[in-house]
């Protein structure tokens, strides 16, 4: 099934949402300690309301979001140089010419049916000293987020259905390593209780 909107468009964000979203964003701030040049983010999934990264978006001078659809009319207003890319995200971002410093893959790839080939493309618009932050849900995670959104009605159905894999973090490390970044380079680790999996990655 082809998604033909973005997190958050129909529903909003859950409690767990902005739950999980805070315990995202601790992880975020270790990685942005590894962030030399903060001329350019990017959000690649950013979801309707970009609500994750928004909180850092006055630490760049320029903020790209990917995603299907992104509410423009709201962002606009909360940075002087935001960019918008709509659509299927392999194909958005390789329309993008610049090199960026901080990239932010939250929740993503578990949804792409290619994510080693979105790796790689994202890996080529990384800067000599950029950063790149992956998240994804865990096996553990896999049994947390179904009990919420098939049982409990916590969560939005649609998201859990339109999962293709969980993750190890074996199995992200591949991945990310697959798409060409050093091994040297690639720090892995469980975040939220177990319940997911996150990467640090420098160029």
């Amino acid at each position: 099934m082809i998604r033909r909107s973005s997190y958050g468009e129909k529903t909003g964000l859950s409690v767990l949402d902005r739950l999980g979203q805070k315990l995202s964003n601790r992880k975020i701030n270790k990685a942005l300690k590894l962030v030399t040049s903060r001329k350019s983010l990017a959000d690649v999934g950013a979801g309707f309301s970009a609500s994750l990264t928004s909180p850092f978006w006055k630490l760049f001078e320029t903020v790209h979001l990917f995603d299907i659809s992104i509410d423009k009319a709201s962002l606009t207003l909360k940075h002087q140089s935001v960019f918008f890319y709509e659509g299927d995200v392999l194909e958005t971002t390789q329309q993008l010419r610049q090199k960026l410093d901080f990239i932010v893959m939250n929740n993503l790839l578990e949804h792409v049916e290619e994510p080693v080939q979105l790796l790689s493309q994202v890996r080529m618009l990384i800067s000599d000293e950029g950063v790149l932050f992956v998240n994804v849900p865990s096996w553990r995670g896999k049994m947390f987020l179904e009990l919420a959104a098939f049982r409990l009605g916590l969560a939005p159905r649609e998201e859990m259905e339109d999962h293709r894999r969980y993750y190890s973090k074996r199995d992200l490390w591949l991945e990310i390593r697959k798409a060409g970044f050093s091994p040297s380079k690639i720090a892995v680790s469980s975040s939220k209780f177990g319940l997911n999996v996150s990467a640090i990655v420098k160029n």
